[in-house]
Order: C-alpha cells, then sequence, then structure tokens
C-alpha cells in the first residue's frame, strides 16, 4: 500500500502479488482489485505515453523534412547562374521560409518526445493523484481509494 501510495505502480503490483499468498480470503479480493485498477492505469499511461512519443517523432521528421527542402531550394538558387537567379528569385525565399518552418517545428516536435521519455522513465513513480497516504496521528496511518 505504501508503493501505491508513493505513485511506484510497478513496484505496488508486484508488492501485492507477493502479499496475496498470504492474504485472507477478503483481502485477497481487494488485492485482486487494487492489481488491477493499478494494471489498468499503467496501461492508459503507456497508451497515452506511446502517443506522445509518435507525435513527436512525426513532428520531428516533417520538421527535418522541411529543413531539408528549403536547403535544397537555396542550394538550387545558389547554383544557378546569374539569369538562373533571377528567373529563380522564390527559391532563396521560399527556401528560407521552408528552413524557418521546418526548425520551428523540429523543437516543436522535439518537446512530445522529450516529455514522453521522461514520462517513461517516471513509470515507476508516476503519481496517483493528491496525497493519498494520511497520519491520522500517533503510528496509523490511512490510505485512501
Amino acid at each position: 500500500m505504501l508503493a501505491e501510495a508513493q505513485g511506484k505502480i510497478g513496484a505496488a503490483i508486484r508488492e501485492y502479488e507477493i502479499f496475496k499468498p498470504y492474504a485472507t480470503v477478503d483481502e485477497a479480493l481487494l488485492v485482486d482489485q487494487r492489481i488491477h485498477e493499478l494494471t489498468d492505469r499503467r496501461q492508459r499511461f503507456i497508451r497515452s505515453q506511446r502517443k506522445q512519443l509518435t507525435i513527436g517523432a512525426i513532428l520531428l521528421s516533417v520538421g527535418l523534412a522541411s529543413v531539408a527542402g528549403g536547403s535544397a531550394l537555396a542550394g538550387l538558387y545558389v547554383a544557378g547562374d546569374e539569369d538562373d537567379r533571377k528567373a529563380h528569385k522564390a527559391y532563396l525565399g521560399g527556401g528560407g521560409v521552408l528552413v524557418i518552418y521546418g526548425v520551428l517545428v523540429t523543437f516543436g516536435g522535439a518537446i512530445p518526445l522529450a516529455m514522453g521519455v521522461k514520462a517513461r522513465r517516471k513509470l515507476e513513480g508516476l503519481a496517483l493523484g493528491p496525497t493519498r497516504l494520511r497520519w491520522t496521528g500517533g503510528a496509523s496511518f490511512m490510505l485512501r481509494f
């Protein structure tokens, strides 16, 4: 119960499973319920974290592709002779816009990626909400479900 109160979902599930063979019938029912709820909570968290990683990867890919495309357009402008540069002046402007857009999208994609990785690292320490372990006085504590 302490691991659950601290938000350590994986540790709480393991501790409940270790305790289960020693539990009474009523305690075993409660343990089964807690294991089921914690497993569901962990699965929802993992799905959310995967979405963050997917969105971040897509944005990062789009951003890097835009930077490459903008660089290619600017390269076409620079590689041309004087007549080509006059005729294709829009290549330089368009390439610049694409590079700026690509850099912004790349940095924007890095945010959900970083959050997803950070969340994955904290999976064992996931907070379960407001304080669930309360001191009731003396040597007793109450755990709210």
